[in-house]
């Protein structure tokens, strides 16, 4: 058996591209410079529910607007967060969902 060692790079494609096909409850999706993409709130079959807008809390910080979730088909889903999609030299970075940051208020 070959073993091969993989580029942090391509480590962090491979992840994200796993999550976008394989999302659950909690991902956490952004864009250079930590700007926040979407979050995902629930997985079904066929569709995923997300929150892709947000709110400023003051000082500085913002958190999820969860009064107003979108239900996304997967294909959207991954055409979404596809590599470069938003154009330009973009890139996505998953990460898995800190509790902590997300409020119902």
């Amino acid at each position: 058996m070959t073993e091969r060692l993989f580029k942090a790079s391509e480590y962090r494609e491979a992840e994200a591209e796993h999550k976008r096909n394989n999302p659950t409850k909690g991902d956490y999706w952004w864009e250079d410079h930590f700007c926040p993409v979407l979050v995902v709130l629930a997985v079904a079959k066929d569709f995923v529910t997300v929150c892709r807008k947000t709110k400023d809390v003051g000082g500085n910080k913002w958190t999820w607007e969860l009064t107003q979730p979108e239900i996304m088909s997967r294909a959207d889903f991954v055409k979404k967060l596809e590599h470069g999609r938003v154009g330009g030299d973009h890139s996505w970075a998953a990460r898995e969902f800190e509790r902590g940051c997300v409020s119902s208020t």
